[in-house]
């Protein structure tokens, strides 16, 4: 704990000196932190350099090398696009291998918090509130200045380790990990709120997930994509992810384009539980009547559909097809409709047919496509598809 209390003698004229690789870190005070409750609500704070001091660690660049994120292990070498041409083509579609050995077996363990498996307890038990300590503490200090959220971390259970970290030798090789592998500058704080435990994580278990999402053919632009938007899927292990990828394929009789396409577009799927997914599918297939291929057409188009309530997509497809008198295909052109709030579905329709202006077949003229109905403001909705006025609109939705 010594290495990260900020002593007196620290701290001169509102600049915080730290001797470590991040070298010196300017803040500007203009107003002190004022504690409420679990959270800090922190006034014009500017940080001036806190970002700009990674652009100076040519050093451990120079050391780590291009390559430091390859491992020497054949089991996840990155594959050439030359090599995949030489392979046979029905190699795209073979993305796992343990998954095909236990097709079914779930080896996912607890999310929420993905460190402690299942069956054990929870290391991390939040014991206080952080607040307080920021000003003492090195590592609080820094996380808040690049925005990470404390009441968050303290919701997770993390509080006591976060206290217990080491600056130079927990914090800051993993920001610099997160850079690497194409972490923005301003998402840092997001992966960190998300998953504070990958501060307990080895940097090198990180570098070999993030290989093995590399010999998948998952680009630089979609790795940094997943990591930020879920950064809980890097708690996965190896065989977590190549078993969590593989059961999407299976399930929808996917390419590894499309799986890639798929978790790139909708990353918390990485990390969804297994039994939830059937539900949505299972629900889809014998409740909605829709069939295999409609599915993963929708699945495709909208893979968020899968993180969807039951509930709401029952109701909002009963109201489409009971009321609106829209077909499966007619849904299929947008699925998305799926994730809308059903009030706001049921409102703007009945607004429409107030008017005479529910028109949802595109081969007639005044077509109102799903996408128009249930987007945009009240305001521009009234103006741009009802063809009417916000006051009209307003008096109607009083009616209701």
């Amino acid at each position: 704990m010594s290495s990260n209390v900020k002593t007196a003698e620290d701290t001169t004229n509102g600049t915080l000196k730290n001797s470590g690789i991040l070298g010196t870190i300017n803040v500007i005070w203009e107003q002190p932190f004022i504690f409420k409750g679990k959270g800090i609500n922190q006034h014009n704070l500017k940080v001036t350099t806190l970002i700009q001091t990674f652009q100076r660690l040519s050093s451990y660049q120079e050391h780590q090398g291009q390559n430091d994120l390859i491992t020497s292990s054949s089991e996840y070498s990155i594959s050439t696009e030359d090599e995949d041409q030489r392979n046979d083509m029905n190699q795209e579609n073979k993305l796992i291998s343990i998954q095909d050995q236990h097709p079914m077996q779930d080896t996912s363990i607890d999310l929420d918090f993905p460190s402690i498996p299942r069956g054990q307890k929870k290391i991390y038990e939040p014991i206080y509130h952080l607040a307080p300590l920021v000003k003492e503490s090195l590592v609080l200090s820094n996380l808040v200045m690049l925005g990470v959220s404390l009441a968050e971390i303290e919701k997770q259970g993390a509080a006591d380790m976060l206290v217990q970290l080491n600056f130079e030798n927990d914090v800051q090789p993993l920001l610099l990990f997160l850079k690497e592998i194409g972490v923005a500058d301003a998402d840092l704080c997001r992966v960190i709120t998300k998953n504070p435990f990958l501060f307990k994580a080895e940097i090198t278990d990180l570098k070999v997930r993030i290989n093995y999402l590399r010999s998948k053919r998952f680009s630089k632009d979609n790795i940094a994509s997943i990591v930020t938007r879920n950064s809980k899927a890097l708690s996965l292990t190896v065989e977590q992810l190549d078993g969590q990828l593989g059961f999407y394929q299976k399930q929808f009789k996917l390419s590894g384009s499309e799986v890639r396409q798929s978790m790139t577009k909708c990353p918390k799927l990485i990390t969804q539980k297994r039994f939830r997914v059937q539900a949505i599918k299972e629900d889809l297939l014998d409740i909605l009547g829709f069939t295999q291929s409609e599915v993963k057409k929708m699945f495709m188009l909208s893979p968020n559909i899968l993180l969807t309530h039951i509930k709401q997509l029952s109701a909002n497809f009963d109201y489409l097809h009971n009321v609106m008198g829209l077909s499966h295909k007619d849904v299929l052109m947008w699925p998305q409709i799926f994730q809308t709030i059903t009030d706001r579905l049921k409102r703007r329709h009945q607004f429409l047919a107030s008017l005479g202006r529910d028109q949802y077949d595109p081969k007639k003229e005044n077509f109102v496509s799903l996408h128009d109905l249930v987007s945009g403001t009240d305001k521009f909705f009234s103006e741009n598809v009802a063809k009417t006025t916000i006051e009209l609109h307003d008096n109607f939705i009083k009616t209701l």
